[in-house]
């Protein structure tokens, strides 16, 4: 709760310590997790002003936008919607006020240097500033995901193992992403609670670890 309180970028720091489980206890790293998708959200209607506001042509294509989220991150919220077409998507936004919210909240970090007075500890802290300003940076513009979604879709072109959204490209731009909605999916860190047959378990996690591996050295 401390972590969402405080906004954008320490929910993006209460995800990062979530993966490192060979440094905190699994009961706090359990407890960040939900800071990757059950983030305190937005109203939906300001959500469905901003969208209306973006200049994409959105409001004219949507049949239904469903203004519950299903899923809400750091820095976006995902939104189940109908196009006229009769296509269920889902659409990723960014959320209103962030960039302001992200300025000051680096503002105050950088500020908090000052008070540092042990040059390794000022050092450390300054780099880790740097790191985090850049992947926030980085993220809070989702042309850079839609270029890597086109990078791996290109990656696993002649492979079945992993299938990568249809992406609406005329409905996204750096704010919004519109995307197939894909049915019947879970998180990979699920698999254990779906009791699964071990089987099945099996060959999922060594398509998982070949994907990784593909990723990693090709």
């Amino acid at each position: 709760n401390i972590f969402e309180n405080l906004g954008c970028v320490f929910i993006k720091i209460g995800q990062l310590l979530a993966i490192r489980i060979d440094i905190l206890p699994k009961e706090i790293t359990q407890e960040l997790e939900k800071l990757h998708d059950c983030v305190k959200n937005f109203d939906g209607k300001l959500i469905k002003k901003f969208i209306e506001r973006s200049n994409i042509n959105l409001k004219n294509v949507l049949l239904y936008f469903e203004e519950n989220p299903i899923a809400t991150g750091s820095i976006a919220q995902i939104h189940k919607a109908t196009l006229c077409t009769k296509k269920i998507v889902i659409i990723k936004i960014l959320k209103p006020n962030i960039l302001k919210e992200i300025k000051l909240t680096f503002l105050i970090l950088n500020y908090l240097k000052l008070f540092i007075f042990n040059k390794k500890l000022k050092y450390e802290y300054c780099k880790l500033l740097q790191q985090l300003q850049k992947i926030i940076n980085k993220e809070i513009n989702f042309k850079n995901e839609l270029l890597n979604m086109d990078q791996i879709r290109k990656n696993f072109q002649y492979d079945s193992m992993i299938k990568i959204p249809k992406i609406y490209y005329y409905l996204s731009n750096e704010k919004i992403i519109t995307m197939e909605f894909i049915k019947n999916g879970f998180p990979f860190d699920e698999i254990y609670y779906k009791k699964l047959p071990e089987f099945l378990v099996r060959n999922i996690t060594k398509k998982f670890i070949k994907i990784f591996f593909i990723q990693v050295f090709r």
